[in-house]
């Protein structure tokens, strides 16, 4: 025969670690999906490396060589459907990417709400173009919902 209240005992103490294991995995559980459900969006630091390493090609020490869309495109390769990039240099401009991009920036600025905007970013830097001093305007439109958020 069988001792009853040592078999209680024995399924009280199973309930107890039973407890403390689904404590501790449930922690691990809620530290791991906190870790890795956050989010971060990095055009910011992505626009800017970009546009100095527009600078860098378009105008090197300063000085424009060559300023037309197959300096752009032999600087770095880049996907049209993500970015939009337009370049002023006086009187000329490249513009390269999609346009709609730009669109949704101004609407941004002037406050209309959406879920999803184009991380923007506009740039003025100062260049010499044959001895004289230029203003070289940059600016960088980055989508990349779905990559970066």
């Amino acid at each position: 025969m069988k001792n009853k209240k040592a078999q209680l005992g024995h399924a009280m103490t199973w309930l107890h670690k039973f407890f403390i294991l689904v404590l501790v995995i449930g922690g691990v559980v809620a530290i791991v999906a906190a870790h890795y459900s956050q989010q971060f969006d990095i055009r910011d630091q992505e626009m800017n490396i970009i546009a100095r390493k527009l600078i860098e090609c378009i105008a090197p020490n300063g000085h424009v060589t060559r300023f037309d869309k197959e300096v752009i495109e032999d600087c770095f390769p880049f996907d049209e459907k993500e970015f939009f990039i337009n370049i002023s240099l006086e009187n000329d401009y490249i513009s390269i990417g999609d346009g709609f991009l730009e669109i949704l920036c101004q609407a941004k600025e002037e406050g209309t709400k959406a879920k999803f905007y184009p991380a923007c970013l506009k740039e003025n830097y100062y260049v010499f173009k044959e001895d004289k001093e230029t203003n070289l305007k940059i600016f960088i439109a980055i989508k990349k919902f779905e990559k970066n958020l």
